[in-house]
């Protein structure tokens, strides 16, 4: 079984991206964006945009450009509306672009991505941290910089119940994007697991502007929480939080990245500004974080007329000198930078406290210890997967703070990855499912199939939709005799059901959410999973037959690693 999992992972890393220099005589290298530098997305895309712009001078003023070329940054405002992004993908890959840069969410970047995985170019999110963003649902060639939600909201539960004693909690989530559904999400699951109490789970919509009703629900609860998570975006975590503050609420406050943005700050100002805490990508001050820090604060002050005031700058450098790292390597995306590997567990968390007061901004880095979360930046590289190395299972990366659970899971996704369309085939003497240990499809019913691909090559394709429907015509014969039967032999099957009119496809003019959907989940071995525990942990989940649990669609993705999380672990283990 481990040698399966190794054989493909390795497969993985050493071909995952490949590079064409045909003409490295060019005048140019462009490096094209869609990072949105207008509207609810700006705050997170624009410091990368700005830490990207000083990465390409800094290689043009002091490496000569990359492989003798210089270098060319054009960005095209993405708006915060994933149609334009896509568009602005589109329309830089026109005029050359050779690598993608792509927004800080999987909502806004997807479109990014799936433009430049149609290209055959590589893309890679600035900081897209939603689970979704990954190789296995935008391509072989797609990439985010970012630690994982798993990651970030595991950090933020540890420190909150090993840290500060923090043993009970009220959380409230925007429902405007995956991030902030999934940052939530695996925050609950972990610190209940690690023996913290969730007193009351709530919702709020990004732009209300009314908390009123949450505030109600949370001071009818018997006791006040020890820590409040707000997984929120933009101004409205400085709403909710002056909301709270002004109803005399005290408990401290916690949450993800999207609070690295001054303008949350600035909202709160010196009056409710104090006891916040969030996990983000570095630290920017002094060699603690890194030994180049100073040196980069320089360019970047240099450059800007201002030092950087937010994570964020980093995330856009690390991703040109990335692509920049591959390009000279003359193939493949250098492995060992872990945060372009598989993008499971990988990043660089630590929970920062800000407290205004009465005097200047206080910063304090506090990093997790847990081995499984968190390993330290800035050391000299231990492992070298693609270059002619293995990633042993005990051995632990010193290049971005992946853990050995972090290897192995990688490992795990890809295998799925391959498996999930081709891993059940048989046809005559071919059985390649009797191979397979574990077999996951991932599949919607067939309208919403047809929903997805028609808006897709429509809106990020540039296809007509006549041309759409004749491909889906001219793949029906092996979507029914090769495709189909495969889901019969999956030893899991997730399946989302709309709850929407979806009976006519080729009219409709969006693919319904998440939450307008179910997630049908069917074991073929009905003793394989403990149902009374997934009903506990999931909300709202039911059987419909003694083998298949349905669950909101919003909750897909928490099912997901509730289910597989321990079964692949322990398969690996054996």
């Amino acid at each position: 079984m481990k040698k399966i999992f190794k054989n493909i992972s390795i497969l993985f890393l050493s071909t995952f991206v490949l590079f064409s220099w045909s003409n490295l005589n060019a005048k140019e290298l462009l490096i094209g964006g869609a990072a949105c530098e207008t509207g609810m997305q700006a705050p997170l895309d624009t410091p990368g945009i700005n830490g990207a712009k000083v990465a390409v001078k800094y290689l043009n003023d002091e490496k000569g450009g990359i492989l003798g070329r210089p270098v060319k940054f054009v960005n095209l405002d993405g708006k915060s509306d994933p149609a334009t992004v896509g568009n602005s993908a589109l329309e830089v890959l026109d005029q050359g672009a050779e690598f993608i840069i792509a927004p800080c969410d999987f909502d806004f970047g997807g479109p990014a991505s799936t433009a430049a995985q149609n290209a055959g170019v590589v893309g890679m999110s600035l900081c897209a941290s939603d689970p979704l963003y990954s190789s296995w649902s935008l391509g072989d060639k797609q990439f985010t910089l970012s630690m994982w939600n798993t990651t970030m909201s595991a950090t933020a539960a540890e420190f909150a119940y090993n840290e500060k004693g923090w043993k009970t909690a009220y959380v409230v989530t925007d429902q405007i994007i995956a991030y902030t559904r999934s940052l939530s999400e695996y925050f609950l699951v972990h610190f209940d697991a690690i023996g913290g109490k969730i007193l009351l789970e709530d919702t709020y919509t990004n732009g209300d502007n009314d908390f009123s009703a949450q505030l109600a629900r949370l001071k009818a609860l018997d006791e006040e929480p020890d820590v409040i998570f707000i997984s929120s975006y933009g101004v409205d975590i400085a709403l909710i939080t002056k909301t709270l503050r002004e109803a005399g609420i005290t408990a401290p406050v916690l949450g993800g990245d999207s609070y690295d943005d001054p303008g949350v700050w600035e909202a709160l100002g010196a009056k409710f500004g104090s006891d916040i805490y969030f996990v983000t990508h570095t630290w920017m001050q002094g060699t603690e974080g890194h030994p180049d820090m100073p040196e980069f604060v320089e360019l970047y002050t240099d450059y800007h007329g201002s030092a950087p005031d937010t994570a964020f700058v980093a995330t856009g450098w690390d991703t040109v000198m990335l692509f920049a790292q591959a390009a000279e390597k003359g193939a493949a995306l250098p492995a060992d930078l872990c945060g372009a590997a598989a993008m499971v567990g990988c990043g660089a968390p630590s929970v920062h406290l800000r407290s205004l007061g009465d005097g200047p901004p206080v910063w304090r880095r506090v990093d997790l210890l847990d081995d499984r979360i968190h390993a330290h930046v800035g050391e000299e590289q231990a492992l070298n997967v693609g270059q002619g190395g293995e990633a042993e299972h005990g051995q632990v990366p010193k290049v971005g703070p992946c853990s050995e659970r972090a290897i192995r899971r990688q490992h795990v996704a890809v295998a799925v990855h391959l498996w999930r369309r081709h891993g059940g085939v048989v046809d005559g003497d071919i059985d390649v499912a009797k191979y397979v240990d574990l077999l996951i499809g991932v599949v919607p019913v067939v309208n919403l199939e047809w929903i997805q691909k028609i808006h897709r090559d429509k809106e990020h394709r540039g296809y007509s939709a006549e041309a759409t429907v004749d491909t889906i015509h001219r793949r029906m014969w092996e979507y029914i005799n090769y495709i189909t039967p495969q889901f019969s032999r999956t030893h899991i099957n997730f399946q989302r059901v709309p709850t929407v009119d979806t009976s006519n496809p080729f009219i409709a003019r969006d693919i319904p959410t998440l939450d307008e959907s179910f997630v049908v989940v069917r074991f073929r071995d009905h003793n394989y999973c403990d149902f009374v525990y997934l009903q506990d942990m999931v909300h709202d989940s039911f059987l419909s037959r003694p083998n298949t649990l349905v669950v909101p669609g919003g909750k897909m993705g928490f099912v997901m690693e509730l289910i597989l999380r321990e079964q692949i672990e322990q398969m690996l283990n054996n």
